[in-house]
């Protein structure tokens, strides 16, 4: 066993050593499952159990159906329908009709998820089994060893599907200089698809497109050595690299188009040439994933000489997520990074809800100023808040808008907008991505210079929704601490009898305090466009028929809820961010003190930290947001 490579070894002592005897247990254990079996045997396990015999489309779409769709894709939020769509495609693909025969295309705008849709495609089927001819530099299906005329008459037999095909040149001339034409003789290995090795998956980045090499496609031939001969052919190009499994294609219409011919035949005859391309084709069964940014698409789409490409093209439109609630999903997994590195941050989902509804709302087709409040309003209706009245649904509003989620900021402009609230003056112990914060990031980030991909037009429109912004967020910030003094009961009751005192004062000509003007002032907030005879018509009626909290009206709960909020409360989170020795010199006889308690856990069950809360209930006082 490998142990014995490292005789009396500590575990406590030297940890380094056990990283490197794990790894190479897991060396060991991926060699004995490298098992090399006869043809023969490989034949009769396929009469046994045909999937073995896959198409690269078919190990695709099965490795999505093992796992599970939402497990394959699962950090993709708010593009459903475009995973069913791909899915869609490997199915119909995975038959071996017209579909088979034309490579995917993701069109869309900068980080929708087109990388992430071909990685987790990649990553599905990694690690899943392949029998390949052993030897064989692109692992081709033994299946290819078969003449045609007895492939047929064992699918005929089997009564399946077996994928035509032809062995590589490699192997065509073994099978002539070194088994004597008896293809039984071969060997068959039991392979892995491996990513990170890139053993049945490649994937080839944008280049300048002329220096673009059509080798880093189909390999390269030895300088100096006859081209004709098989034995110097370096078959490492992407295409053969990601034979039997997956091909991806970043940025593909930033490569030089004469280069990407090669794929026309890739697909359709699932053929390329050979690297020394004067002799016989090279046969290839792989899934090809490509994708592009929109202004690249429109200029390509525009020229005829691409007609050919176009046709061999499945393209599925990949635009950015509009649903606000799977926007705040995306935001929670994306990496921040924060002054000093530090991981011990505080994030308010008020601050995330924020960043995302931004985010989303850039993305909708709006004209100016007077659509920011319509914006909103569709935000939400994507996100199934429909507005009462209205019959407007997501799938309508898609048909009407149909720009909306083709433009506006990415996730990693959305990240950018978190990082930016977190300031470098923070000490580590409060850390935290306030709403207060992002509010003024949000205006940070649309006021940057640094954002010239966006069209001053498209920029203009920011403004307005930052603005809408601030207002339903002082709407939702209000309600939540609205909601404490609903609760507080006796404290709702104590303030309504002050109130009841203090009209009968001024029924009575008495002077009022400070607290008592304050007081009448939010209860009968809505009474601003009246005489002072109108109010003390009012007030005299209350002082008459009202004799407690209950028997207010609305209008006036609501402004007892105001008061608490904007004198009591406030006066309470102060008092629970002082330290224990300036809280100990208060007035304990003080009523408000024994409200310390049921605020601290209220805010605590809506994910506030002390400096959030401390932030957004001075930020509502000073702007007077309480609704």
């Amino acid at each position: 066993m490998v142990e014995f490579l490292l005789p009396g070894l500590n575990p406590d002592v030297n940890q380094s050593k056990i990283i490197f005897i794990r790894s190479l247990k897991i060396k060991e254990k991926h060699m004995k499952e490298e098992k090399i079996i006869s043809f023969g045997e490989y034949l009769d396990r396929v009469k046994k159990d045909p999937q073995i015999v896959t198409t690269a489309h078919q190990l695709i779409y099965n490795a999505i159906m093992k796992k599970g769709v939402e497990k394959v894709f699962g950090e993709l939020y708010g593009i459903d329908s475009v995973i069913e769509e791909v899915v869609d495609y490997f199915g119909k693909a995975s038959l071996g009709g017209g579909r088979s025969k034309r490579f995917l295309f993701l069109l869309g705008p900068p980080s929708s998820g087109k990388s992430t849709i071909a990685r987790a495609i990649a990553w599905a089927i990694d690690d899943e089994p392949i029998y390949c001819i052993e030897g064989c530099p692109i692992r081709d299906q033994p299946i290819y060893l078969l003449k045609r005329r007895d492939r047929l008459a064992l699918a005929k037999e089997l009564g399946i599907y077996l994928p035509e095909g032809d062995i590589c040149p490699v192997c065509r001339k073994r099978l002539k200089t070194e088994f004597d034409y008896d293809y039984t003789k071969f060997k068959v290995k039991i392979d892995k698809i491996s990513v990170r090795s890139f053993n049945g998956f490649a994937s080839v980045d944008p280049t300048d497109p002329m220096s673009f090499d059509k080798a880093r496609l189909i390999g390269s031939v030895t300088l100096g050595e006859k081209e004709g001969n098989p034995d110097n052919f370096e078959l490492d190009g992407a295409i053969l690299r990601g034979n039997r499994g997956a091909l991806e294609l970043v940025e593909i219409l930033k490569n030089l188009t004469e280069a990407l011919y090669v794929l026309i035949e890739a697909t359709q005859s699932k053929t390329i040439e050979s690297p020394a391309g004067r002799t016989e084709k090279i046969y290839v069964d792989l899934a090809i994933i490509s994708h592009s940014n929109e202004a690249e698409w429109v200029k390509f789409y525009s020229d005829k000489k691409n007609e050919a490409l176009l046709d061999r093209m499945h393209v599925i439109n990949v635009p950015h997520n509009i649903r606000l609630d799977d926007q705040i999903r995306v935001l929670k997994g994306m990496s921040i990074a924060t002054p000093r590195q530090s991981l011990n941050y505080h994030v308010n989902p008020l601050s995330l809800k924020l960043v995302a509804a931004f985010t989303v709302m850039t993305r909708l087709q709006i004209g100016g100023e007077t659509d920011a409040d319509e914006a909103l309003a569709r935000m939400l209706a994507y996100n199934g808040l429909i507005a009462e009245g209205s019959d407007a649904t997501p799938a309508t509003l898609m048909k009407q808008y149909p720009r909306d989620g083709w433009q506006g900021i990415s996730n990693r402009d959305g990240a950018e907008i978190l990082e930016m609230s977190l300031s470098m003056k923070q000490s580590d112990k409060e850390m935290c991505i306030d709403p207060i914060s992002v509010l003024d990031a949000i205006d940070k980030f649309i006021s940057q210079d640094t954002n010239k991909k966006f069209s001053v037009k498209e920029k203009a429109n920011w403004p307005p929704l930052a603005t809408i912004l601030k207002k339903d967020f002082a709407r939702e910030a209000a309600k939540q601490f609205c909601t404490i003094a609903e609760e507080s009961t006796q404290l709702c009751t104590d303030t309504f009898e002050k109130y009841l005192e203090a009209i009968r004062n001024l029924l009575n000509r008495v002077e009022l305090n400070d607290q008592q003007k304050d007081l009448v002032t939010y209860v009968e907030n809505g009474w601003r466009d009246k005489s002072d005879d109108e109010k003390n018509d009012k007030r005299s009626d209350i002082s008459r028929h009202i004799h407690s909290f209950t028997e207010a009206s609305e209008d006036m709960k609501t402004g007892v809820y105001n008061y608490i909020n904007s004198t009591v409360i406030i006066d309470v989170i102060s008092r629970l961010l002082l330290s224990e020795q300036e809280l100990t010199s208060l007035d304990k006889q003080n009523d408000w003190l024994n409200l310390d308690q049921f605020v601290k856990e209220k805010f605590e069950k809506l994910n506030y930290c002390p400096k959030c809360l401390r932030r957004v209930a001075h930020w509502l006082k000073d702007n007077q947001k309480f609704p």
